[in-house]
């Protein structure tokens, strides 16, 4: 795996491992070796202790800090402190006392030393695993134990062949890997225990097979994949990722996931292949069966904008295929240069290939998009036909007359206001001296121009009389005076 300087990464891996393993303890699947055989943990009396016994965390640390010379308290906060944590089953005896039946031992390791004076990270090897081992003293008696050892820059691949072998205790290894994820090494009898230790769970192995897929969308637009190649990538299990792959070509429309010469295989069967909502008749004649059936317009609407968003799905995965192709082929263009001869006619070749595979996708495109427009049509056709329906036209008729009476209504109103208002004798009247010398000091103080005084107002004129105001604006006709016509 690849390795990092920084202690933090190391920091954080070992409290993730940790985190999980208080997690699994809570499972009933978690089942280990005792002096009755195989039991779940459930079905025994647990006790959990922290830490390594007479030693404080992180002192073995400040420790050899102490003895290289550094004083750096960040440096100190950021390092792995080298975790312990047992678990000491037990089962009643005597029905009062609980005897030891098994033990849980999951111990954390790290390069200190190198961390501390900022050195690769070297994994862990056998003598390593051994002299961890050798300085458990709880391992000296004859308890059946099971002892997970995780190290955070990884193993060696002979300190893994450790795991496999036969020993006095079931050894465990558990490492991250360069994936993102965690490789866990056990004895094949232990490895429902090995996938209950993985910290990664299973929504999280399931998107990195994803995150591997859109990474490689060219190798599904102008070819395949293989599980066992995705599997060797990712490092998971072929199991997950064929569950994935197969899962993953029901999602997507045009891809297939099959087996091919005994190797499971995602690739696309077509381009732009997509569901069209159950319509397997010719295309123009689905269109015809839609204006046909005895249903409202809007059912009719509802399902042409239905096939066409279909085919407007259809579309965007064409487009999306062409850039994946036109991006492959800039990148073969950036290769040409530096290639051998023999090499560059591999690359022209690819080329040539990829530039008709774009022609055909365009031409599919050409296809799409006349369908969409004949959709379109009929929309249009559809929404225009319920604007002029007859019974919304009777509506607006009747709409109009309403608007008329209305009308006549208002201006009968109106003369009969100017009446009243005549008869009454209301006009303008004059502002009273005082009220208007008050008006003018506070405008002055306002900084605007006052107004002409009471003096210099003009009168108001006097209302004229009703034979005055006919002969100079005659009032609106009555509604039943319009319809009659005028004197000769």
């Amino acid at each position: 795996m690849k390795q990092t300087t920084d202690p933090a990464i190391h920091q954080e891996r070992e409290k993730a491992f940790f985190q999980h393993v208080q997690a699994v303890l809570n499972d009933d699947r978690l089942r280990l070796l005792t002096k009755s055989g195989r039991r779940s943990i459930a079905a025994t009396f647990p006790h959990v202790t922290m830490g390594q016994p007479g030693v404080a965390r992180g002192e073995s640390v400040k420790r050899l800090m102490m003895q290289l010379n550094l004083s750096d308290r960040s440096l100190q906060q950021r390092m792995p402190v080298g975790e312990r944590l047992q678990v000491l089953l037990r089962r009643r005896s005597l029905w009062m006392f609980k005897q030891p039946i098994g033990r849980l031992l999951v111990m954390s390791w790290s390069p200190t030393e190198s961390l501390l004076q900022g050195e690769i990270a070297k994994p862990m090897e056998p003598a390593d695993i051994n002299a961890l081992l050798a300085g458990q003293k709880q391992l000296s008696d004859d308890l059946p134990s099971t002892v997970v050892v995780m190290s955070t820059s990884g193993f060696s691949p002979q300190a893994v062949e450790l795991a496999r072998a036969k020993a006095q205790h079931t050894l465990v290894l558990a490492e991250p890997n360069d994936a993102g994820g965690w490789t866990i090494h056990a004895p094949a009898a232990e490895s429902a225990l090995a996938e209950l230790l993985d910290p990664e769970q299973e929504q999280a192995k399931r998107q990195r097979v994803r995150n591997y897929l859109s990474e490689h969308q060219s190798d599904l637009v102008l070819g395949s994949v293989a599980a066992d190649k995705i599997a060797a990538v990712t490092l998971l299990p072929v199991q997950t990722v064929e569950s994935e792959l197969k899962s993953y070509a029901r999602q997507e429309p045009g891809l297939a996931a099959r087996k091919i010469d005994g190797k499971l295989t995602l690739y696309r069967e077509g381009s732009a292949i997509a569901d069209n909502g159950g319509l397997n008749m010719p295309f123009w004649d689905s269109i015809r069966s839609i204006f046909k059936l005895e249903e409202s317009a809007e059912r009719k609407v509802a399902r042409l904008a239905a096939e066409r968003a279909s085919l407007t799905g259809q579309r965007e995965r064409c487009y999306d295929e062409i850039a994946v192709v036109e991006r492959r082929e800039s990148e073969l263009t950036k290769d040409f240069q530096t290639s051998t001869a023999l090499a560059q006619r591999r690359i022209a070749t690819e080329i040539s290939q990829l530039r008709k595979d774009i022609e055909r996708r365009q031409q599919i495109l050409s296809v799409i998009d006349k369908k969409v427009n004949v959709i379109n049509t009929a929309i249009h056709t559809l929404e225009l036909k319920q604007q002029i329906d007859p019974a919304k036209l009777k509506k607006l008729e009747n709409i109009a007359v309403d608007t008329e009476e209305v009308e006549s209504g208002l201006a009968a109103l109106q003369q009969l206001d100017e009446e009243a208002n005549e008869s009454a004798g209301i006009g303008a009247s004059e502002m009273p001296e005082d009220v208007q010398a008050i008006m003018d000091e506070l405008r002055g103080k306002a900084g605007t121009e006052p107004t002409a005084t009471a003096t210099n107002v003009i009168p108001p004129q006097k209302a004229a009389s009703p034979q005055a105001a006919k002969t100079e604006s005659p009032p609106a006709p009555l509604p039943r005076q319009r319809s009659e016509p005028e004197a000769g």
